[in-house]
Formats: C-alpha cells, structure tokens, sequence
C-alpha cells in the first residue's frame, strides 16, 4: 500500500531531510537509547514511555512500529525546540541539586530541578504535603530618628502572618483544584504526586500607619522566595524541586500607594501568579 512506501529522499522537504540525516545524535541504533540533548520537558514523558515499550516488546512488526515512533517523536522534538522552551540541562557539565535533580533552563521559576527519568504522565492526582512560613526577622520601629524613617523591612504583625498564611493557602488550593488532569486527594497512591510548599524569609516593605501620615508610595509591598517540591507519594522521592524569589509589586513597575487595601491586592497578586504557574506546569505534562 502506498501508505505504507516510504517517499524518496527528493521527496521531503529539505528540513525534514536535515533532521532525519542527524537522528543519529539522537539514537543508538544498538541499544535505542534517547541521548536527548536539551529536550523540552513536554516531550519527555512521551519518550520514556515509548523508550520502555520497545525494550518490552517481544514482537518484531510492534517493535519496528514503536521504533518508528521514536524517530517520530524525536524528529518533532528537534524541529519545535527553542531557546523558550524550558529544558533539561545535559551531559557532564549538568548542574545536579544535593539529591540528584538535574537543573531545567528556561523554567518559568528562577530556579527548577527534575529527575529526567520519571515519567510525569503517570500521575493524575495531587496531595497536598503542608506548607512551611517563614517571616525574616525584623526589628521594631519605636522612635522617629531619620535612620528609623529611612529603613525599607518593616516587622509583621501576627495578625497579618495569619492573614498571609490564609490567603497564600487559599490561592494555591483554588488553583490546584482548577487543574484540567489533576484532581486532589488525601490518599497515597501509584498514581498521586504530594506538592509541598514553603515561602520563605517574607518580608514587608510597608512602614506601619501613623496618624498625620501623608501618603507613601513603594515599589513593592514585600517579597518573599518560594520553594515547592513535588513528591512520589509512595516512595516520598523528589522528583521536582523549584525556587523563585519575587517582590509583591504593581505590573508595570508603577508606584503603590501603600494602604491594607493595596498591600493585600499585591499580596494575593502574586500568590495566584506563583500557583497558576504551578497548575500549568503540571497540566503541561499531560498535553
């Protein structure tokens, strides 16, 4: 069948015919091991598990089936890579975490770490494992010296750590429960993911209220680093670590004005930015 008869090589186009001339830097015919110099991360999924179906395939028609598959996939993959596309850093100059992570280029966290072996497409669930808040520590305010009224870290009060907390958890929750492929248990399972959290040293950036005040304008609110871990909830391995530090601050790089009304805005602002990233990343893995 015609479907079936592979076209000459006149007949392809010139950047098909490029791409398939350097498979080999991708292959190796003898052992069919993806080498995968820089792959995005949405293709590695698809990868491991068309690289572990030809291992297990006792059927010749099937494997050259799944070989061509391989080829397939890792043709798409070099064509619509690009310098945007967060990828896994290779070879033996890979930056590796404590724990082995290999580091991601391009992520859309500052910093993001993942064990390029697991496959992700495995997981459809997600437990929530605790978030740990930390507050910097801040010295008071007392007095009206000018070294007073030139400090830009301001302490929280336990009221507004509560509130902080509330409102971070609540976002993250809300998010996660938006998920298109995931859905959220309290069960271990094969197929669940444990997400662990934790914001550390938080800072204001808002003097307290005075009576008499005029008004103050700031570049950001606070900030805070975020750092979030997702887990196998079976074996407790972490497979993906992220760290991000951002500052609470308007779009644009507009002023603002500083009031609990603002403060606050800026605050859920930048929760709801930090979780949708989250939520698309985990979404991402299963498209």
């Amino acid at each position: 069948m015609h479907s079936e008869t592979e076209l000459p090589a006149s007949y392809r186009p010139a950047a098909i015919q490029i791409q398939l001339s350097i498979l080999g830097e991708f292959i190796d015919s003898e052992s069919v091991k993806i080498h995968r110099p820089h792959l995005p991360l949405k293709a590695l999924s698809a990868l491991n598990r068309l690289q572990t179906a030809f291992h297990h395939s006792n059927n010749q028609a099937e494997g050259k089936i799944l070989m061509k598959n391989l080829l397939f996939v890792t043709l798409v993959v070099s064509i619509t890579a690009c310098t945007t596309t967060p990828t896994i850093q290779q070879g033996p100059d890979a930056e590796l975490s404590f724990d082995g992570l290999v580091a991601i280029d391009n992520s859309v966290f500052q910093r993001a770490w993942i064990d390029p072996d697991i496959d992700l497409s495995v997981y459809d669930k997600i437990m929530p494992g605790g978030a740990e808040f930390e507050f910097r520590a801040v010295r008071g305010t007392a007095g009206t010296s000018s070294r007073a009224s030139s400090r830009n870290e301001f302490p929280i009060s336990d009221e507004g750590q509560q509130r902080l907390i509330d409102t971070v958890s609540e976002i993250f929750k809300e998010e996660l429960s938006n998920s298109q492929y995931f859905t959220i248990t309290d069960t271990p399972g094969d197929d669940v993911l444990v997400v662990k959290g934790a914001l550390l040293d938080i800072v204001s950036r808002v003097p307290p209220e005075r009576v008499g005040r005029s008004d103050v304008f700031l570049s950001s609110v606070g900030e805070a680093t975020l750092v979030l871990e997702l887990r196998d909830s079976v074996s407790g391995e972490t497979i993906y670590r992220a760290a991000d530090r951002r500052a609470a601050e308007a779009a644009g790089g507009r002023g603002i004005r500083a009031n609990t009304v603002t403060t606050w805005n800026e605050v859920r602002r930048l929760a709801r930015r930090w979780a949708t990233r989250l939520r698309d990343g985990l979404d991402s893995t299963r498209q």
